[in-house]
């Protein structure tokens, strides 16, 4: 049976026969004027819905962002139209559109943005009143556009990635030290990945001597409940009940980050320059402190909400297969490892990664192809066009539609990545053809592109490659019964989340590390 089949059922099993069989007469009078009536030929084809206008609305409730890939595999299009209610949902697939689509000036999140900040945030009422009065295109504009790219400037940006790689390289001393006497039993590989990533993290965010994560450990479940809640917030409907957790994370961030912006401390010279320059946008702005502090809450989750699933995915991946992790030891070893005594130095960046640890590359690549399952959500500002760079048909976008660019569909397609698409293939990027190459480039974007680029994609991947470089040359790392590992579950695929998380917090992966013969209290550095 179809999981649109399984849509039917859910909502008329309960029924009686005579109700589901009127119920399905109704349907095929409606599906007949479904149709907007003002479609234009240009569009992309109409796929309709098992049930009437809901029935599409119920397969994103039900199966979130995996939904797109039930509706590709059925309709076999590179773009569809979905009839959502009373408008319409542009679904795109297709490599080469997702980056014409992001590219495109016309397709913008500015409405999204618009309806989620005083639910999301409950910031006070002067403050939704501004936003709601233009403050918010305002101050998009200038945290797009000038907050984050100076933010992000190569020497700016370095200065961060080396502060968090010194809390990692601290972090593996500390682990050493005790690994060196006995094992250190990680009993959820999940929660130890978080807690490595909010280490290196926040410390250079806020300034290491005035964060609030490091003032405050017990932040970090309070951050994490906040974003498991994030789409019932943004809702707002009876979020007491059903987002209490979340709710509650909310809270206790904002009143904890609050005297941070009220001491100035964003002007502290160990404070991060994105913290400072987005800090110093709000203020110019007139929102008041408490506000910023909402506002601020989610800036962590900027930094940590992709690389810890990616890098828990990265770690489950590689060290569930222990003749993978001998190739990589081989190659970090010969490829851009150098020690002198008790000193370790790695070379971590891209460039050198690429020509010296092909095969590790290529894991940290299929990773994010299996990991990254983001739809990607604009809404259509003015009448747009898009054109496929693989087929060169151009569709028409007409103004007021929303538009879901599935990046996960595309890193699942199997005429880009063959038969054996859903699985991880550790050498898949590796000895491809200038022409393969090019092919796979197109299909693979798990941060983005065009307009939308991750500015922070050159620290995530500085954070990921020194955990697991380390790991693998440092570390023995085996199952937590000594036998074979057992893989976790993949948990749902959020629709507003843009990495798979495990399912229920990745419980029962777990894992024994202990420092390997001959790399006991090693002090590491990495060069990025």
């Amino acid at each position: 049976m179809t999981t649109r089949e399984h849509d039917v059922d859910w909502l008329l099993v309960s029924f009686p026969v005579t109700a589901g069989i009127a119920a399905v007469i109704l349907a095929i009078m409606i599906n007949a004027l479904a149709t907007p009536r003002k479609a234009d030929p240009r569009e992309p084809p109409l796929l309709k819905p098992t049930i009437p206008f809901v029935g599409h609305a119920i397969g994103f409730i039900r199966h979130q962002a995996r939904y797109h890939y039930t509706l590709q595999r059925t309709s076999q299009q590179p773009i569809v139209t979905l009839p959502m209610l009373t408008g319409k949902l542009y679904a795109i697939w297709e490599p080469t559109l997702i980056s014409a689509g992001l590219k495109n000036r016309h397709l913008s999140t500015k409405p999204q943005m618009e309806a989620v900040i005083s639910p999301l945030f409950k910031v006070s009422k002067p403050t939704a009143k501004l936003m709601k009065g233009g403050l918010s295109d305002y101050l998009t504009d200038r945290i797009m556009f000038h907050a984050l790219p100076a933010s992000f400037a190569k020497e700016t940006q370095q200065k961060f990635i080396d502060a968090a790689l010194s809390e990692i390289s601290k972090y593996f001393v500390a682990l050493s030290s005790g690994a060196s006497r006995q094992q250190e039993i990680v009993p959820n590989v999940w929660l130890f990945i978080r807690d490595v990533v909010a280490k290196a993290t926040t410390p250079p965010l806020y300034g290491k001597d005035h964060d609030p994560f490091t003032h405050d450990p017990t932040l970090e479940q309070s951050f994490w409940d906040f974003n498991e809640s994030l789409l019932a917030l943004s809702i707002d409907i009876l979020s007491n009940i059903f987002a209490r957790a979340g709710n509650i994370g909310r809270e206790k961030m904002a009143k904890a980050i609050a005297p941070y912006y009220h001491a100035h401390l964003e002007d502290h010279p160990s404070a991060s320059a994105l913290i400072r320059n987005r800090a110093k946008e709000l203020r110019n702005a007139g929102v008041p402190v408490d506000d910023i502090a909402r506002f601020e809450a989610l800036l962590p989750f900027a930094a940590m909400i992709n690389t810890v699933p990616t890098l828990f995915w990265f770690f489950a991946h590689v060290f569930t297969r222990p003749d993978l992790v001998q190739q990589l030891r081989k190659e970090i070893e010969t490829g851009i490892l150098s020690r002198t005594g008790s000193k370790a130095k790695l070379v971590i960046s891209a460039a050198v990664l690429q020509e010296k640890t092909p095969l590790l590359w290529s894991c940290y690549k299929e990773t994010l192809r299996l990991t990254i399952h983001q739809a990607v959500t604009r809404t259509v500002m003015q009448d747009t066009t898009i054109t496929s760079a693989a087929t060169g048909q151009t569709y028409f976008l007409q103004k007021g539609s929303v538009v879901q660019m599935s990046i996960g569909v595309a890193h699942n397609l199997p005429e880009f990545w063959g038969k054996d698409s859903e699985e991880f293939k550790a050498d898949r990027f590796v000895g491809l053809t200038k022409s393969e190459g090019k092919a796979l480039k197109a299909a693979h974007q798990p941060y983005g592109g065009g307009l939308h680029l991750c500015p922070g994609r050159h620290f995530a991947l500085a954070e990921m490659m020194a955990v697991m470089t380390t790991l693998i040359v440092g570390f023995e790392v085996e199952s937590l019964d000594g036998r074979a590992w057992r893989g976790p579950e993949r948990g749902t695929a959020s629709i507003v989340d843009a990495a798979t998380k495990p399912k229920n917090e990745g419980k029962g992966f777990g894992a024994q590390i202990r420092s390997r013969e001959g790399w006991e209290d090693v002090t590491w550095e990495y060069c990025f």
